[in-house]
């Protein structure tokens, strides 16, 4: 299934708002299989740059991950333990996409819940 181009620009919109605060993050990710497999639900990856993170936290990152669920699992030690900025990262981003207006979000087809919740589930590095 391949997104329309209104929903990649919601995309696009909510990475932009989002990289405002965190200048790491370069680009979203949609788990396609999603799409397919549920009608109320899509899942996210935040794709950062691993050069504007690691000097965002003056650290060096482990990239032997492919996909990481918090920085715990790149930096030793963790500069985010309790993981307050993945944290604000996801909420920030599902509050963004609700807001924005109908065309660019992902619809359900069921009457009673006319858009898809979008969750950002894991993180990568480029």
């Amino acid at each position: 299934m391949e997104l329309t181009d209104d929903q990649k620009k919601g995309l696009e919109m909510m990475v932009r708002v989002l990289s405002k605060k965190y200048p790491f993050i370069i680009d979203a990710s949609p788990n396609i299989v999603d799409l397919t497999q549920y009608t109320t639900l899509l899942t996210i990856k935040i794709i950062m740059s691993k050069s504007k993170l690691e000097e965002y936290f003056k650290k060096r990152a482990d990239n032997d991950w492919d996909e990481f669920w918090r920085f715990s699992n790149i930096f030793y030690p963790n500069p985010d333990p309790e993981d307050l900025i993945i944290s604000e990262i996801k909420t920030l981003g599902a509050m963004f996409y609700e807001s924005i207006t109908e065309e660019y979000q992902f619809k359900t087809g069921l009457p009673s819940q006319r858009f898809r919740r979008v969750k950002i589930n894991s993180f990568s590095l480029q």
